[in-house]
Parts: structure tokens; sequence; C-alpha cells
């Protein structure tokens, strides 16, 4: 039985991972944003969406 235990607790659950990648490409291209447009990067749209919601998803995923 506890075989049966251990091979779960191993399994990854890819729905996860690719949220975190998301999050992880989200912080990527803001910090992207911030050095091609280091005085007006406030008005970029992108900017705005890939801040707005990159750090709560990470908050949301690990559970904090």
């Amino acid at each position: 039985m506890s075989e049966i235990i251990d091979i779960k607790a191993k399994e990854r659950n890819i729905t996860i991972d690719l949220l975190k990648f998301a999050a992880i490409i989200l912080v990527v291209v803001g910090h992207i944003m911030v050095s091609l447009y280091p005085e007006n990067c406030d008005d970029k749209l992108l900017f705005k969406i890939c801040y707005s919601f990159h750090m709560p998803l990470f908050i949301f995923i690990g559970g904090g």
C-alpha cells in the first residue's frame, strides 16, 4: 500500500507547471518592457497587463 502512495506523491500536475511557466514569461516580458521603455513603460498596455497579475498568480499557485 505504501508503494502506491509513494508513486502518487511523485506525479506532477502539468496544469500547475504550465501556470508557473506563464507567470515566469510574464515577469520576463515585464522586465524587458522596463529595459526598452525606462521612462514611459507605465503607459504601455502590455506592461500593465503583465504587472497586474503575475505576482498574484505566483501567490495563488504557491498556495501562499
